[in-house]
């Protein structure tokens, strides 16, 4: 706190004295933003900002966030990339937001593929937008193929995203079915995230499944220690541990 505070008064002084830079208004907007968390001075700053230069796309881009992150405007946020695009219509992650925000505030899929394939165009290695087309592709058009192949172009980028492994190993265990090939990218959370509550306890149901007892035993044993206060009533109601529920070794486990 008392960091942003001397950084508040920084930038207030440095707007003051110099109130046509645009750029110290951005910055003033950003911290009340991301930092302090006052949507209204931010965008109030990032209205200064372009007041002053009318097409300054960052300003554009950051204001297009705040609007849908911040007020939950979907339309104004669509209005806001749509300005940027107009400014800088090779602006990658104008478009990568204009996806996500077609994708989770419209829930319009076709435009949201078409807004992040223009996105990859312009950066093919942007491995954060490959994520989420890989999440469209599952939940949007439910084509489990090529979720999977824009998962596996996260991992081509980078070898460590971790949220990649846990998706392919939930796409291999919910809609392929292949409880080995699940495991194997689980077990490759793990070795980045030992603690991973969801991997564990995805782990010890595919051992239920299995009719593992071992391996379900073991991996819920890891998951009540990371979720002691969900864990009852996770197993309680998943009836895929039904055949674990009068175990007494089970029991033991969620006395």
């Amino acid at each position: 706190m008392e960091k942003n505070a001397k950084k508040l008064a920084s930038l207030l002084q440095e707007t003051k004295t110099n109130p046509n830079n645009a750029k110290g208004w951005l910055d003033l907007g950003f911290l009340y933003h991301k930092d302090i968390e006052d949507y209204q001075k931010a965008k109030e700053a990032y209205l200064k900002a372009l007041e002053i230069k009318p097409d300054y796309v960052d300003v554009y881009f950051i204001l297009g966030h705040l609007y849908h992150n911040g007020f939950q405007d979907s339309e104004k946020a669509k209005e806001t990339y749509l300005k940027a695009l107009e400014i800088d219509p090779n602006h990658g992650n104008v478009y990568y937001n204009l996806g996500f925000l077609y994708h989770n505030g419209f829930q319009d899929y076709e435009k949201a593929k078409e807004t992040y394939l223009k996105a990859l165009e312009i950066n093919p290695n942007n491995e954060a937008c490959w994520l989420d087309l890989g999440f469209l592709y599952y939940d949007g058009f439910e084509d489990y193929e090529k979720a999977k192949e824009a998962y596996l172009k996260v991992l081509e980028i980078n070898p460590d995203y971790v949220y990649a492994y846990f998706f392919l190993g939930f796409l291999y265990q919910k809609q392929f079915e292949n409880f080995e090939k699940a495991k194997e990218y689980y077990k490759k959370v793990l070795f980045f995230n030992p603690n991973d509550e969801r991997t564990h306890y995805n782990l010890a149901l595919i051992g239920s499944i299995q009719q593992n007892k071992t391996e379900s035993l073991q991996y819920l044993q890891k998951y009540i220690a990371s979720n002691p206060k969900q864990y009852k009533s996770d197993l309680k109601t998943d009836e895929n541990f039904e055949w674990l529920w009068k175990d007494v070794d089970f029991l033991k486990l969620v006395k």
